[in-house]
Order: C-alpha cells, then sequence, then structure tokens
C-alpha cells in the first residue's frame, strides 16, 4: 500500500514545511513495515509478518526548521489485516472405520485437504 500525504502551507515562503511520520509516542515508524520518503510524502507498507496484525496510529507531521520549530500534525491510523483469516479449508469426508481386535491391519487413504488461499502456505498438520 501506498499513500501520498498532502502538503502543509507555511507562512513564510523562506521556509518550506519539512515533513516526517513518527509513531503516536513520537518514536521512528517501524522501518520493516513503513517507509516514509520525506520529500514526496509517500508511505509505502509491506509486511508478510504476522507480528505485524492489528491497528497502528502514527502522526504525519509538518514543520518548520527555524527557530521556534512551529510543527502541525494528523493522526494517522492504519490497520493491518490478516487475509489469511479468510482462508477456507476443504475437507474430504472421513469415515468411521470398524477395526475388530485380531483382524489384520487396515490400511486407509484419505484425499489431502486442499485450501483456497495458497499464498497462506500449507496446512499444519497436529
Amino acid at each position: 500500500m501506498t499513500v501520498t500525504f498532502p502538503t502543509f502551507k507555511s507562512s513564510d515562503s523562506r521556509f518550506p514545511p519539512c515533513y516526517k511520520m513518527t509513531t503516536i509516542f513520537g518514536s521512528s515508524i517501524e522501518p520493516l513495515v513503513f517507509t516514509f520518503n520525506n520529500l514526496t510524502r509517500v508511505l509505502s507498507t509491506y509486511t508478510s509478518n504476522h507480528n505485524f496484525v492489528g491497528t497502528i496510529t502514527m502522526l504525519y507531521v509538518s514543520y518548520l526548521d527555524i527557530p521556534f520549530n512551529i510543527t502541525d500534525s494528523r493522526a494517522v491510523i492504519i490497520t493491518i489485516l490478516d487475509k489469511c483469516v479468510r482462508n477456507k479449508i476443504s475437507s474430504g469426508a472421513i469415515k468411521s472405520i470398524d477395526y475388530y481386535v485380531g483382524d489384520p491391519e487396515i490400511t486407509k487413504t484419505y484425499l489431502p485437504w486442499t485450501y483456497n488461499m495458497t499464498e497462506c502456505g500449507p496446512i499444519d498438520s497436529f
């Protein structure tokens, strides 16, 4: 996902606004998920790590690099969703097996289970 943020206007044309993206606590945004280009004001988001699923609130900050640094900011809320929770597993029928003590070993083969979103990885056995 990429988002281009708007510009802010400066009342003094000698000092154009600068831009940055921070967490709501003022620290750097997570570099493994987000990149922000302060010249183009483009925020890019990518992750394949399920640990980052959730809602993240960040601040888009505009500031003037002059004494008495004047800033303005807007909250940005990004929700990272896990599309694999919609993955549907299709299983073949597994019927009951009757086994009687003393009978020879029974070997039964079932069709493999399938799923509709192969990019979500293999089905785990347990």
